[in-house]
C-alpha cells in the first residue's frame, strides 16, 4: 500500500561503507540508504523505505539540498531511488558529492535521468549500457577520461568525450605508421589517443558484456598529468598487444607495457628507447619491438638491418680534410709523373755556313761532316 504522504529523496545522506547496515534518514517514512560498488569504480546509493514497500515519491534533492528538477516520476509510487557516484572524487575523505545518474524504479523497471547542463535533468535511455553512460558522466562532470582501447572504438582524426563536451572534446585520436618501410609488414596498427583531461580515470578494452578495466603495474587510477596513450595492435586483434603511456613529468610510469595474460600489464623494459613515431624508420628501434612481439607468437616479422653508425659531425669535417688533402697530393704526384714521361722532340736548324767560304776541299769536307741536325731533348718543369 502507498502511503497519501509523498517522500522527499536526500541525496547527500550517504553511509561511508558498503552494504551493511546503510543509513536511515527521514521524519515520517523511514527511508534506507545502501551504498554498493558498481562497475569498479562507481558507487551505487538505493534508497528505499525500510520495510522495502512503494511510497509516493515526493521529490528528489541533490547534495545542496536543492531539489532535482526534470524527474518525471514526481507524484507516482515508486519502490527506490538510486543515485550513482565516481568513488575517486577528491572529497578529503567525504562521500563524493557529484552525483552522475539517477534511477527511479517502478513496478515496471527503472527510469533514468542525467545532467547535460549543470541544473537541468532529462531522461536517458541506457540502451543497456549503463557502463558507458557512467563514464560519459564521469568525463562531464569530473574531467575524467575513461579511455576505450578496443580497436575501432573511436575513428581517426575524430575527437571524442561525452556529449557535455561536444565543444571541447578531451581525446584526439590519430593512426601512426609503424611498418618498418624496409621489411615491408603489413600486420601492425597503432594509434595515438591525445588526452587533454585533468584525468585518466581508467583505461578499458573490449570484453563481452562488460569492458574489462585493466590495471597497469606499479600505478593507479586515476592518473594525472597523462598527454596520451599509443596502441599497438598486430594481425587484426581487437585488443592490443602493447601500450605506450607518456606522461608529463614522470619517466618511471612512462613507457611500454605488455599484457601479462590478465588484467594486470606490465612494463616492457625491452623497448625502454623505442618511440612509437619513431619506429618505421628506425631499424634498432623495429628490431627491439619484433623482439618483444615475438613472445606474443608474432614471429612472421622480420628484422632490418641496422644502418651504419653516423659519426659526429667534427669528425665527419676531419675526414673530409684528410681525405681532399690525400687526393690533392695524388693529383699534383699524378701530374708530375705525366709530365717527365711527356718528351717533345723540337728540330734544331743547321748552322748558316753560307758566309763561310772553303779554302780548300778538306775544309769543305771537314765543314759539311760538323753541320749534323741536332736533336734536343726538352722537358718541362
Amino acid at each position: 500500500m502507498v502511503d497519501d504522504q509523498g517522500v522527499t529523496i536526500q541525496l547527500s545522506e550517504k553511509p561511508e561503507a558498503d552494504y551493511g547496515n546503510g543509513k536511515t534518514y527521514g521524519s515520517g517514512k523511514q527511508i534506507k540508504v545502501i551504498r554498493t560498488p558498481e562497475l569498479y569504480d562507481f558507487y551505487r546509493y538505493t534508497h528505499k523505505v525500510s520495510n522495502g514497500s512503494q511510497f509516493t515519491l515526493l521529490e528528489v534533492k541533490g547534495d545542496s539540498s536543492k531539489r532535482i528538477n526534470g524527474i518525471n516520476e514526481y507524484g507516482k509510487p515508486v519502490t527506490s531511488v538510486e543515485a550513482y557516484y565516481w568513488k575517486h572524487e577528491k572529497t578529503n575523505g567525504s562521500p563524493p558529492t557529484k552525483v552522475l545518474l539517477i534511477g527511479v524504479t517502478t513496478s515496471t523497471g527503472t527510469t533514468y535521468h542525467k545532467n547535460t547542463s549543470g541544473k537541468d535533468w532529462v531522461e536517458h535511455h541506457l540502451q543497456n549500457d549503463l557502463e558507458k553512460t557512467l563514464d560519459e558522466q564521469n568525463c562531464y562532470n569530473n574531467n575524467a577520461i575513461t579511455l576505450d582501447l578496443s580497436k575501432d572504438a573511436y575513428g581517426t582524426g575524430d575527437k571524442y568525450c561525452c556529449d557535455g563536451h561536444k565543444g571541447s572534446s578531451r581525446i584526439t585520436v590519430a593512426s601512426i605508421p609503424v611498418n618498418h618501410k624496409h621489411v615491408g609488414s603489413k600486420t601492425l596498427m597503432a594509434y595515438s589517443y591525445t588526452i587533454s583531461s585533468e584525468k585518466l580515470a581508467a583505461i578499458k578494452l573490449a570484453g563481452g558484456k562488460k569492458r574489462k578495466t585493466i590495471k597497469l603495474d606499479g600505478s593507479e587510477f586515476p592518473m594525472e598529468g597523462v598527454e596520451s596513450v599509443s596502441a599497438l595492435y598486430s594481425n587484426g586483434s581487437k585488443e592490443p598487444v602493447l601500450i605506450c603511456l607518456n606522461m608529463k613529468g614522470d619517466d618511471k610510469t612512462s613507457g611500454w607495457y605488455k599484457s601479462s595474460g590478465g588484467d594486470t600489464w606490465t612494463k616492457a623494459p625491452e623497448l625502454g628507447d623505442v618511440k612509437p613515431e619513431e619506429i618505421q624508420n628506425n631499424c634498432k628501434q623495429w628490431n627491439a619491438l619484433v623482439g618483444e612481439l615475438k613472445k606474443h607468437s608474432d614471429s612472421n616479422l622480420q628484422e632490418c638491418t641496422l644502418e651504419p653508425p653516423k659519426q659526429p659531425p667534427e669528425l665527419q669535417g676531419s675526414q673530409h680534410s684528410e681525405e681532399e688533402g690525400e687526393n690533392e697530393h695524388e693529383e699534383e704526384k699524378d701530374k708530375v709523373q705525366e709530365d717527365s714521361a711527356l718528351t717533345v722532340e723540337e728540330e734544331v736548324p743547321a748552322f748558316d755556313l753560307s758566309d763561310q767560304v772553303p779554302d780548300t776541299e778538306s775544309e769543305t769536307k771537314i765543314l759539311l761532316q760538323g753541320t749534323p741536325v741536332i736533336k734536343i731533348l726538352t722537358t718541362d718543369t
